[in-house]
């Protein structure tokens, strides 16, 4: 089972104004189906392999997923469609996971985006570290060291071994 790593949240302005914006007349009529690319290309391409999906506004824009929580008869909430930049497996090999998008109704299949590829992920920094390697005379020092300074030669670096 997959697991997510971050998510980025898809739209018809995705990724620049009206990119997915669903064409022509009856654009209500049109159900906004996401699926993997490389799926998509294998030809698993029923509703039943898509990863998320959205309803289709008048007016060709999207109306999100239905929030079964939010919402009451009659008052339909939606929340956005939001979908994983990367995966990673059991065996911890991370993936990079581009999308085909695709708007459906019962006569007519329109593939909005073969290739949606997600933002580029930048990992988060845990907090307290800057994400940088310490070298010592061009060494670079491992996290079995700790450094302190000597104030009688600036700039200067002195690494402790930890015991």
């Amino acid at each position: 089972m997959a697991e997510v790593s971050d998510v980025f949240t898809i739209n018809e302005n995705y990724p620049t104004t009206d990119a997915l914006l669903v064409p022509g007349p009856n654009q209500s009529s049109y159900t906004i189906f996401i699926y993997q690319y490389s799926d998509w290309l294998a030809g698993n391409q029923g509703t039943l392999y898509a990863l998320a999906q959205s309803g289709v506004n008048s007016d060709g824009t999207w109306q999100g997923v239905l929030d079964p929580y939010q919402s009451t008869p009659g008052s339909p909430v939606y929340a956005p469609v939001q979908l994983p930049i990367l995966t990673s497996d059991a065996a911890g090999n991370v993936a990079f996971l581009p999308f085909t998008v695709v708007a459906v109704s019962q006569t007519n299949t329109i593939v909005l985006a073969l290739e949606v590829n997600p933002p580029t992920y930048v990992p988060p920094t845990p907090e307290g570290s800057f994400n940088e390697s310490v070298f010592v005379d061009s060494t670079p020092m491992s996290d079995d060291y700790w450094l302190a300074v000597d104030n009688n030669y600036p700039g200067w670096l002195l690494p402790l071994t930890v015991t």
